[in-house]
């Protein structure tokens, strides 16, 4: 009623408190007691509350229970007004007739609204009531309107290619059957079953796509429940199993994320987030087999460790499980089909030939004895007779010539010749001689002819493998000797095609380059030098150096591998001796050498130049790579070997001639101008300085001069040729001072 008053204070104070509010302990009944002590009734009315209970307890100033808590005299003390009597709500009266016609006319029976009107004379403060009151009833009703109970999971596992059964319950007390409907997002592999008060939920996972799985259920009066579960899909594939220990927590779910894919564990072999992706162990690895060995991922259950490849067999000339491959020395284990001498290489070997013996377009498998009589590849003069040897040869004096001192001299007249203590007689002949440390003794020369004992001499001039470096140890033991009016020599008319050449080695053990040595011969590492230019700096260039040449080694043996039918430079030495197909040769990191002096920064400092050159590994002898195979791979494998330079842009390719002749030269950084404004040299050094500075400049042109000269009568060199065959026999005797260590273009084995 319009008098009611809840009052609540804390539990200690239950049976300490009494007053205007009631008594504070428990019992409605007392609540009305006076201030001395009676008790009204509950039921008495508004007038015996206020006449017996109420007003009792206004204030006074004498002490007791009465006494206000405020201060006399103050803004908070109060006052009594004794002349205040209230109206109350069972005894409603109207002064003005009129007001309480409408009154009522608005009110109805509403006790409040009528009380209100009359007690302010103002019609507006019933409206006010009235609306106030509608809305209370509004809310109150509102409050006593429950929505259905609801009872199922609150989270569903799925997994892809499962089905997945729910069942909900709905309890209602002022509905018996409620209203299930799905929710908007729900699809069609979903299907609702509903009896009575009980719906089943029928989801056929065919896709891991989320949504919200909501079902809506209503009562009578239009109220609505919502089921929302936390769903957890698990979409492993190929075996894929769900980690439950990462999965979120289901209390924290909330809002709009109900829906979780669950972490896959994957079985071996496979990778990705629902195991879909069959892993390589070969790319995973970076193809750990050796080169030229093939790599074949194997299929799951195998995983992507040493378990999950294989490696092909070894290349050709080595021996090993495809991982770790070794040389295999064929001229240790006598697998070799050389005829005469082998000499093992990196995967291969190579055949040659004794001196005095020659092959013929199979590499030195077969050898073939040179008959330097016949052939005219002998020195004997126009007074000595050749008699071919197995692998040599000697010379006999004619029988119209006699020996003295180890020369074969012609018997026209007669003079004497002292050896020692022997006096001899000889012929005069047109002859210049060149004798040996050693004098051989001959018997007395009568002024017949006679035949002197054979004179052998060692044959220096005989050709050999082109594949050893020649020394002239036995020139000690030869005869050089020169004929006037012998016929001119005759010229190789054929020469072979290939050329082998050497250069000195670099003192510091690098390859040779034309500025740290002079070359013996035609040099054709520079001239197979290529240059890159990239745009990065020198220490960023250094510090990837390893990985460049792992990855140029692994183009260039993958370049060979597809151009071998068709490229003689890809071809191993041995390919074509051993069997008819041919092997592809196989490079190394450390085939790949880089130029001293480089890399280096380009002019401009925007870009640094890297100088390198390659060499095969299966010939033993530093022959390098043509030129236009590094080229054609370096253009073709850009894009790997910028990855393998951390992505840094190649923005140049050339040869090592090109790149100096197009002045990419570093300039040299001009001195400051306060170590030169106050320098001041004395003249005596000024004259000194130049006259070394003009000796040198004629040292310089005289040397280049001779090399420029020397050079000119050297056969050009064909890079692209590839591999050096030896010396094909012609039958046309060559021309007799080509022979020698100085010849660039054939290389002699030293005699045994």
């Amino acid at each position: 009623g319009m008098l009611f008053i809840d009052f609540s204070s804390p539990p200690e104070f239950l049976g300490k408190i009494r007053g205007l509010l009631g008594k504070f302990d428990g019992d409605k009944s007392n609540d009305f007691e006076s201030s001395d002590g009676v008790i009204t009734p509950v039921s008495a009315s508004e007038q015996q509350l206020y006449e017996d209970f109420g007003i009792t307890w206004q204030l006074t100033s004498e002490d007791g229970p009465r006494k206000s808590l405020f201060p006399n005299n103050t803004e908070d003390s109060f006052q009594t007004r004794s002349s205040f009597y209230p109206q109350f709500t069972d005894a409603i009266t109207f002064i003005d007739p009129h007001l309480e016609s409408q009154a009522y006319a608005i009110c109805k029976n509403n006790t409040e609204c009528l009380f209100d009107i009359s007690q302010t004379g103002d019609i507006s403060y019933g409206h006010v009531l009235l609306e106030a009151d509608e809305e209370f009833r509004y809310k109150q009703d509102m409050l006593n309107m429950f929505p259905p109970t609801l009872n199922g999971p609150g989270t569903v596992y799925a997994t892809v290619g499962t089905t997945v059964t729910v069942v909900i319950t709905a309890t209602d007390p002022s509905t018996r059957f409620p209203t299930f409907a799905l929710g908007p997002e729900v699809p069609d592999t979903v299907e609702l079953r509903v009896r009575e008060s009980e719906a089943t939920l029928i989801w056929q996972v065919t896709s891991a796509s989320p949504f919200k799985l909501q079902v809506d259920v209503y009562n009578a009066e239009n109220t609505t429940a919502q089921y929302w579960p936390v769903v957890y899909m698990c979409s492993c594939q190929n075996g894929g199993n769900c980690d439950s220990s990462v999965d979120p927590d289901p209390s924290i779910a909330g809002g709009e994320n109900k829906f979780f894919r669950r972490t896959c564990s994957c079985a071996p072999g496979y990778a990705g987030d629902d195991c879909g992706f069959q892993v390589d162990a070969c790319l995973v690895n970076l193809n750990p087999c050796f080169p030229g060995s093939e790599c074949t991922d194997l299929p799951p259950p195998a995983g992507f460790g040493a378990d999950g490849y294989t490696c092909g067999p070894c290349p050709d000339g080595y021996t090993g499980d495809g991982i770790n491959c070794q040389d295999e020395d064929e001229c240790l284990s006598g697998s070799h089909h050389c005829e005469q001498l082998c000499n093992n290489t990196a995967g291969g070997y190579s055949c040659y030939c004794r001196d005095g013996y020659y092959t013929i377009e199979n590499y030195g498998v077969t050898c073939l004895e040179i008959d330097e009589c016949s052939e005219g590849y002998h020195n004997c003069t126009e007074h000595e007779r050749c008699v071919n040897d197995p692998g040599s040869f000697h010379c006999q004096c004619k029988d119209d010539a006699v020996e003295v001192n180890g020369i074969c001299l012609p018997v026209t007249t007669t003079q004497q010749v002292t050896t020692g203590s022997t006096t001899l007689l000889s012929s005069t002949a047109d002859h210049t001689t060149s004798f040996p440390t050693t004098t051989r003794t001959s018997s007395p020369i009568t002024n017949r002819p006679t035949t002197s004992p054979a004179t052998t001499k060692t044959k220096p001039f005989a050709p050999s493998n082109p594949f050893k470096t020649t020394t002239m140890a036995e020139a000690d033991n030869t005869v050089a000797i020169t004929h006037p009016t012998a016929p001119p020599p005759i010229a190789v008319t054929d020469p072979p095609e290939p050329i082998v050449t050497s250069t000195k080695p670099s003192p510091t053990g690098k390859p040779t380059s034309h500025w740290t040595a002079e070359p013996e011969v035609e040099n054709v590492v520079e001239v197979n030098t290529i240059v890159i230019e990239v745009w990065s700096s020198v220490f960023e260039i250094y510090d990837q150096l390893a990985t460049f040449k792992r990855a140029m080694a692994a183009e260039v043996t993958t370049f060979c591998a597809q151009q071998v039918d068709r490229n003689p430079a890809c071809r191993r030495v041995d390919s074509d001796r051993r069997r008819r197909s041919y092997s592809a040769s196989v490079f190394l990191p450390e085939d790949v050498h880089v130029t001293e002096g480089y890399p280096q920064p380009t002019p401009d400092s925007t870009r640094t130049a890297l100088a390198f050159f390659m060499v095969y590994s299966d010939t033993g002898d530093f022959r390098p790579v043509p030129l236009g195979v590094l080229t054609t791979v370096v253009q073709q494998s850009q894009s790997s070997l910028q990855a393998a330079l951390n992505s840094k842009q190649i923005t140049y390719i050339g040869s090592l001639d090109d790149y100096l002749d197009d002045d990419h030269e570093t300039p040299t950084p001009p001195s400051s101008p306060d170590e030169t404004d106050h320098v001041h040299v004395p003249m005596i050094y000024v004259t000194v300085g130049a006259t070394i500075f003009l000796v040198m400049a004629f040292i310089i042109a005289v040397t280049f001069c001779l090399w420029v000269k020397k050079k000119s009568n050297v056969p050009k060199v064909d890079t692209y040729q590839f591999p050096a065959v030896p010396l094909t026999h012609t039958g046309v005797p060559p021309l007799k001072q080509a022979w020698g260590v100085d010849n660039p273009v054939i290389i002699m084995d030293t005699k045994a």
